[in-house]
């Protein structure tokens, strides 16, 4: 549940970027993300069995990742796309290090810091793609490329876990694949 309402934050980039970057939203944009979002609830399938402090953190991720990525879109007409990942960096580090002192902290086995270094290697590349998008292309026109993070899942799932998809996931996840290369292309015809 909290997943899915994270999915939200391509709505709030739309909208943040409407508001303060002036940038306009094509007729296509608005059915897409409805979609795409109506296709991420088939893989999530959410059951909101929910109390209410959860359901406010997943919804709050997803205004602030939708701010984040529309302040990404402005500082990346400004700043160096690695000054951006380092000043995020670094606030991230020196949040989650005073989150470590504040609460308790267990030193990782050998296979655990692996799993954690590997997840940083990842996220930090990832972050360079992303910051790049966000600087080379219009906010709303990136953020909807956001939903593939399900698909991903899903692979990775299976491939570490075993996990296999229902057909609901499996129709979800196609729908967003083809939503998003449809909109690819529509972009790059208009």
């Amino acid at each position: 549940d909290a997943a899915i309402l994270n999915k939200l934050s391509p709505f709030f980039v739309t909208i943040f970027a409407v508001i303060f970057l002036k940038e306009r939203i094509s007729k296509i944009q608005v059915p897409s993300m409805i979609i795409i979002f109506l296709a991420a609830l088939l893989i999530v399938k959410p059951r909101f069995e929910l109390s209410i402090l959860p359901a406010l953190a997943g919804f709050s991720s997803a205004i602030f990742a939708g701010a984040a990525y529309t302040l990404v879109r402005v500082l990346g007409k400004k700043e160096r796309p690695e000054t951006i990942i380092f000043v995020f960096s670094l606030i991230t580090t020196l949040l989650m290090f005073l989150m470590m002192i504040l609460g308790t902290f267990t030193i990782p086995s050998p296979k655990q810091l692996f799993f954690l270094l590997s997840t940083g290697v990842t996220a930090a590349v990832g972050q360079f793609g992303l910051t790049h998008a966000y600087r080379l292309a219009p906010a709303n026109e990136v953020a909807i490329y956001n939903y593939t993070s399900i698909v991903f899942a899903g692979i990775l799932g299976f491939i570490f876990w075993r996990e296999l998809p229902d057909i609901l996931s499996l129709i979800g996840s196609i729908t967003i694949v083809f939503v998003s290369i449809y909109l690819y292309l529509y972009n790059k015809r208009v």
